[in-house]
């Protein structure tokens, strides 16, 4: 009861503002969404607490390092924004996603962090004895091991939450199974979510989750792209052509402090490696990976 009352009397304060404290399970966000401001000036006015802040799609960038907008070529966004074109919805708009995704799968072939990173030549070997799945970015606070033990499980608690069960306990077989079956899970969730933003909009909080910024920024210009949650959110509103979205932003990343990123202070990446990989998320230089999926798709 003294706890809500605290943080009526913030609120009361921060309203003078226009500003509002939101809560999760265990911190405290600064909700300044409803204001355009950049996320530069908003660290050095309210410091680490982390901040919900309403950023532009057209600076963001997909996990696959893609551009984020309805016209984006990630799989994922060009499933969702091709399916809609057709008027689908609900079981007929996750089918045809389905029909997308396999055919991007079949064109793509992933064995290694290497690959996914896009560092797979005779200088950056290091990176070849790892799975696709233990990936670690250069400003990353965990290490390599760390997602090797979790990851796997991360997954299969995830794929059972939307209709997909795991029964392994094998970190590498739950890895398999997940890359072999998890598709139309995948498909099913992007449907319902573009029912339930059509009709109700674009919704956050602790009731709803958040989506997850991090942001890079070199020479005074940044961009972002999704963090840990709110991946499918994020290619859901691209295809519907929103133009931005309230984010929880949960890390800056400067490229001039490269030395102090965590897995370069380690030894894990030299620093050529760590630029080169900062470089093609802010460039929004995909993985060559996605080449033979790109030449498709552009052909259509």
């Amino acid at each position: 009861m003294i706890k809500n009352s605290i943080k009526k009397n913030i609120n009361n304060f921060l309203s003078l503002f226009n500003l509002r404290l939101t809560s999760s399970s265990n911190v405290n966000h600064l909700d300044l969404s409803n204001q355009n401001i950049n996320p530069l000036t908003a660290q050095y006015m309210f410091g680490q607490k982390q901040m919900i802040l309403n950023l532009d799609l057209s600076i963001g960038r997909t996990n696959r390092w893609f551009k984020m907008s309805s016209k984006s070529l990630d799989p994922s966004i060009f499933a969702i924004s091709s399916a809609l074109k057709k008027g689908l919805k609900s079981k007929n708009l996750a089918e045809e996603i389905l029909i997308t995704l396999k055919d991007e799968q079949s064109l793509t072939s992933l064995e290694n962090m290497a690959e996914l990173l896009n560092l797979k030549n005779d200088n950056y070997q290091n990176f070849t004895k790892y799975p696709w799945w233990a990936t670690v970015y250069p400003w990353d606070n965990h290490t390599i091991d760390y997602k090797m033990k979790h990851f796997p499980y991360e997954v299969k608690k995830n794929r059972n939450h939307n209709g997909m069960n795991i029964s392994s306990n094998d970190p590498f077989l739950i890895m398999k199974e997940n890359s072999k079956n998890s598709l139309l899970s995948h498909s099913n969730q992007y449907a319902k979510l573009t029912d339930q933003i059509k009709k109700n909009g674009f919704k956050y909080g602790d009731e709803y989750n958040y989506v997850t910024a991090e942001i890079l920024i070199k020479d005074n210009k940044f961009v972002w792209k999704p963090g840990v949650d709110g991946n499918h959110r994020v290619s859901v509103v691209s295809a519907l052509d929103f133009k931005s979205i309230p984010v929880l932003v949960t890390k800056i990343i400067r490229l001039d402090e490269i030395e102090y990123w965590p897995n370069v202070k380690n030894g894990l990446f030299k620093k050529d490696e760590a630029t080169k990989v900062f470089y093609s998320i802010f460039d929004a230089k995909p993985s060559k990976i996605y080449d033979n999926w790109i030449k498709k798709v552009i052909k259509i």
